[in-house]
């Protein structure tokens, strides 16, 4: 009704509070099938039927619920004991699991999000995961033209414009922190047997700045959790043992991450040999430099390699520093504001002053 009479304060509410702009009728009509001669609503719709931003909206609502997530709540969701993780973990940990979860169901709304939440019992996270959806789509929906064409683009790339969503200024819209689209530096792929070992690796990349995908939840759709592993993660590392080199799983993985280096047409797989020699390994991979487990220098070697020749921060350095920038900027707009507050009180002194001497100036 909204779309077809032109109402978009209406769609806008509508939206906010979880409405897909993207759903159909029974007829497979869609909203912006219904509008009229209207612009300004048809530009509107056209924000959030987007599947990026759409995308974007809910990897932030996954974030916002991690973080409000208490560990109780976690250990219940996830069906697994948090408590041993280190407290610095906590919250990384948490985002990751709930990432795995919502691809184990195939979450791919806001709306089936929140069904997922409310029907497991977390109606709490549920009302976050709402309010925090509406907050986001707000903030889009007061974005200029310029800013949702520069947005839209790459929206993980250019997140920090929801925080400055308005954009009063054109450099606000030029702002992006320079980044590739990826979310982990590091996928490490590995047999069941050797996860002992690669966990060990994991915490020492994880110490290094090297953001690594979490493995696959008992119960998740492995092959797919895996497959997508591949695809977030700037670099796959596939370490090849006797006993990966048997499994059928692994080894379909490594195809993938070959598929994947085709397509971006870089080297993405960074194999790594533990108990066997580069003799052993598939062709494909053969020609690669491996990287020994056993030399003294295996860390270094796999995080300069991680990195790759051009030496590009890593996703774990480059979130730090833009933690701490958000921070000075915060820090800054403060300071604005008190400055500014600060002139206001002189000047209200100052017209205050100036009329006090009027009325007790003698007259001429």
């Amino acid at each position: 009704m909204a779309a077809m009479h032109g109402h978009s304060d209406v769609a806008a509410v509508l939206i906010q509070h979880g409405a897909d702009p993207c759903s159909t009728d029974m007829s497979g009509i869609r909203p912006r099938d219904l509008l009229r001669t209207n612009q300004v609503f048809e530009t509107f719709i056209k924000k959030f039927e987007n599947e990026q931003v759409q995308h974007f909206i809910l990897i932030l609502c996954l974030e916002h619920v991690a973080a409000t997530m208490t560990l109780v709540e976690a250990n219940a969701l996830f069906k697994e004991d948090m408590s041993c993780i280190s407290p610095n973990e906590h919250e990384n940990k948490k985002l990751d699991r709930l990432k795995n979860w919502t691809i184990s169901l195939g979450i791919r709304t806001i709306r089936e999000f929140k069904a997922r939440l409310a029907g497991a019992g977390h109606q709490n996270l549920t009302v976050a995961a709402a309010n925090h959806y509406a907050e986001i789509a707000k903030k889009i929906t007061d974005m200029s033209a310029d800013c949702y064409g520069t947005f839209c683009q790459a929206p993980l790339a250019h997140r920090h414009m929801i925080s400055t969503a308005g954009c009063p200024t054109e450099q606000r819209c030029e702002m992006s922190m320079e980044t590739d689209s990826y979310q982990y530096d590091a996928y490490l792929a590995h047999a069941s047997d050797d996860e002992e070992a690669v966990d060990e690796v994991r915490g020492q990349l994880e110490s290094n700045g090297v953001r690594c995908c979490e493995p696959p939840l008992p119960g998740s759709i492995k092959i797919k959790s895996m497959c997508e592993s591949v695809e977030m993660a700037k670099r796959t590392v596939p370490f090849f043992s006797k006993t990966s080199l048997s499994d059928n799983v692994f080894l379909n993985i490594c195809d993938v991450a070959e598929f994947e280096a085709k397509k971006r047409k870089e080297d993405v797989v960074i194999p790594v040999t533990m108990d066997v020699g580069p003799e052993s390994l598939p062709p494909v991979v053969r020609v690669r430099n491996c990287i020994n487990f056993q030399s003294q220098n295996f860390i270094p070697s796999l995080v300069d390699a991680i990195k790759g020749p051009a030496c590009a921060p890593l996703y774990g350095q480059l979130r730090d520093e833009n933690k701490n920038m958000k921070q000075e900027i915060a820090a800054k707009d403060d300071m604005i504001r008190e400055l500014r507050q600060q002139l206001e009180e002189s000047r209200a002194l100052n017209r205050r002053l100036q009329a006090e001497l009027e009325v007790t100036a003698p007259p001429k």
